[in-house]
């Protein structure tokens, strides 16, 4: 009997990657007007080339991706003699822009009905902010990688929002569009899982009924394949 519904955000309940571009476009054009030098000299391509590489050397902080951008940003702007202090100022421009997403179809409607039905709840690896976004309040627990101090699909993750929902694992159902990150974590607490299967790939062995290819379908599957219970 499902009582709990976490999702996972980015590729979730927006399409990630024009968010992430849209931000790195504004921190460029913040180069340019700030720190010309850098902009003269690197493509946007290019700066993040160099923040994945900073990112590397420091692997015992990849579940804090927010860390990592803004150590990058210090880094490049000591580079180029620049100060490293201006980089909370193009870190906080950053995430303003990195908050700016675009939902997919239906999202904000089933989140509507979801709440008055089940317990929701947030599991990420990102560092967006539901209360930025504006979405905070369909949810009653925000579970991100960067607070727990490590990433899906580990599964300590997954305990905290177990223990934020107060329900029993089996209780839990988890929506997400990464096999690995989100359907082997949530397999690994024993929690329900349904796979928004983007891609369509085919290669995981997987049950249909546990299969979506867009969030519009998330409702109905779940709705239609588990008992819920009234709360």
């Amino acid at each position: 009997m499902i009582k709990c519904i976490t999702f996972d955000l980015d590729n979730t309940l927006w399409p990630c990657e024009e968010v992430i571009l849209n931000a790195e476009q504004k921190a460029y054009e913040w180069f340019d007007m700030n720190c010309p030098n850098i902009s003269k000299n690197l493509s946007k391509e290019e700066i993040r080339e160099f923040l994945v590489s900073e990112a590397k050397k420091k692997p015992e902080y990849s579940h804090n991706l927010t860390f990592l951008r803004l150590n990058g940003y210090k880094n490049l702007l000591k580079n180029y003699n620049y100060s490293e202090k201006l980089s909370d100022e193009l870190m906080e421009l950053y995430l303003n822009y990195r908050n700016k997403v675009n939902f997919y179809d239906n999202v904000l409607e089933t989140l509507t009905e979801l709440k008055n039905l089940f317990i929701l709840g947030t599991i990420s690896n990102g560092n967006s902010s539901l209360a930025k976004i504006g979405i905070r309040d369909f949810f009653s627990f925000e579970i991100k990688s960067e607070d727990v101090g490590v990433k899906k699909p580990d599964s300590i993750i997954f305990e905290h929002a177990i223990k934020a929902s107060g329900v029993k694992p089996e209780n839990i159902i988890h929506v997400g569009d990464n096999y690995v990150n989100d359907i082997c974590g949530a397999k690994e607490v024993d929690m329900n899982y349904l796979w928004i299967n983007h891609e369509q790939i085919k290669e995981h062995n997987i049950e249909s009924k546990y299969i979506v290819n867009s969030f519009q379908e998330v409702k109905n599957c779940i709705l239609s394949n588990y008992k819920m219970e009234d709360i």
